[in-house]
């Protein structure tokens, strides 16, 4: 492992427990129910639809709803954007 890549863990370790709180509370200002806050989290973790619902034991449609109704609370269109959103919105 070079220098760099031990520096990049480092950070990632250390920005994880700030990242989590960003997301929950940009979960608790937009108001997601608690499924909702669930595929948040996976949409977030980059998790493709069929394993959202694979792991949270739903049809993929049905994760299909709760990440537009997820879009429609944040105003936005695209996953990407859910990201910008959290940072960069106030």
């Amino acid at each position: 492992m070079t220098e760099t890549q031990r520096e990049l863990r480092t950070l990632r370790a250390k920005a994880a427990p700030l990242l989590q709180r960003i997301v929950e509370a940009s979960a608790e200002a937009h108001k997601l129910t608690p499924r909702e806050r669930q595929v948040f989290g996976l949409l977030l973790d980059g998790k493709e639809y069929a394993h959202i619902a694979a792991t949270l034991g739903i049809a993929q449609r049905t994760v299909n709803v709760y990440t537009h109704s997820i879009f429609t609370k944040f105003g936005v269109h695209r996953r990407e954007a859910l990201f910008t959103t959290m940072f960069w919105r106030k």
